[in-house]
């Protein structure tokens, strides 16, 4: 009970500095990707350790660090209009054709696990976080009253994802 309420004062100090400096010095998108990228790295770290209790051997810190990179060009480098981006469409490939082997063998364990824990580490949660990214960049409005929503959404998404974590 007590690292809950921790986590919480925490975790809403953080979201109250990344309001209060983002508006100051209109560093937004960097404390975005920020709390972005730790809730990613938290995330793919803590599904490691769980392939890991399955005898699997995934190298963490390359996994960790290359998630993070996909996230870092996704999140900066990615046209505002996703249908137009190269990186969801590749990794959404190899996810439909381990989807479709999960469907044919469902008791098995899953071959990319088998064959591939990091990769798979990272198929599963950078990649299905980098969403997150595209809908950072969403606007409403056009020319001179276009206004950013995205960041706001997806700092709602953070708060609430810990809060009904149950």
């Amino acid at each position: 009970m007590k690292d809950r309420a921790l986590s919480t004062i925490t975790l809403w100090a953080v979201v109250g500095a990344f309001i209060w400096i983002g508006s100051l010095f209109s560093a937004s998108q960097i404390f975005a990707f920020g709390i972005l990228a730790a809730l990613t790295a938290i995330a793919q770290w803590e599904f490691y350790k769980l392939s890991e209790s399955c005898n699997e051997q995934p190298n963490k810190t390359q996994g960790i660090i290359i998630g993070l990179i996909y996230l870092f060009f996704v999140f900066f480098f990615s046209p505002d209009d996703y249908r137009n981006s190269i990186f969801p469409i590749a990794p959404a490939t190899v996810i439909g054709i381990h989807l479709l082997n999960l469907l044919r063998n469902p008791f098995d364990r899953p071959l990319l696990l088998r064959k591939m824990p990091t990769f798979y580490g990272f198929l599963y949660i950078p990649f299905m976080l980098s969403f997150l990214a595209f809908i950072a960049k969403l606007n409403i409005g056009t020319g001179l009253t276009q206004k950013s929503i995205g960041l706001a959404c997806v700092v709602w998404v953070v708060v609430a994802t810990k809060f009904t974590d149950v």
